[in-house]
């Protein structure tokens, strides 16, 4: 959580955000987050396809949204025996991306963005196939 909270919220230097805090976010207000945030399901995947994007922005976003997520996918039900259902664990995974996306839209450190809850989500879910697949080659042995 520690390692999310540091690539989605706080992207740039402790300086960066001490000063933004102090002198930037009280000028800031969520209606201002509205405005560019992404409501548009699949907007920014598709923007991502066009060729005006670099390939390392592209992969940065696409995959480290994807990447980010799949390490809850596999330690929730690892450690925690009720999110061994993988609706539950989509759930706390959707829930969890949620906050760091609402967080992101009242408090300006990033973009409000419904594509990156979406890749997230599959991020968790890839994990918790992940950690199902790891489940069945350990139990056969």
């Amino acid at each position: 959580m520690a390692v999310l909270t540091k690539y989605i919220l706080f992207k740039n230097s402790a300086t960066y955000s001490k000063k933004y805090f102090g002198l930037e976010f009280s000028k800031k207000n969520w209606k201002e987050g509205l405005v560019k945030a992404n409501f548009e399901p699949l907007r920014t995947i598709h923007l991502m396809q066009g060729n005006n994007v670099s390939t390392v922005y592209r992969i940065e976003n696409l995959a480290g949204n994807i990447v980010g997520f799949i390490p809850l996918g596999i330690l929730f039900p690892l450690l925690f025996p009720f999110f061994r259902s993988i609706w539950k664990t989509t759930l706390l995974v959707f829930v969890i991306s949620l906050a760091f996306e609402s967080i992101q839209l009242c408090t300006g450190l990033g973009i409000f963005d419904v594509d990156d809850l979406i890749l997230n989500v599959a991020g968790g879910l890839t994990g918790y196939i992940l950690y199902k697949i790891m489940g069945w080659l350990f139990a056969g042995q």
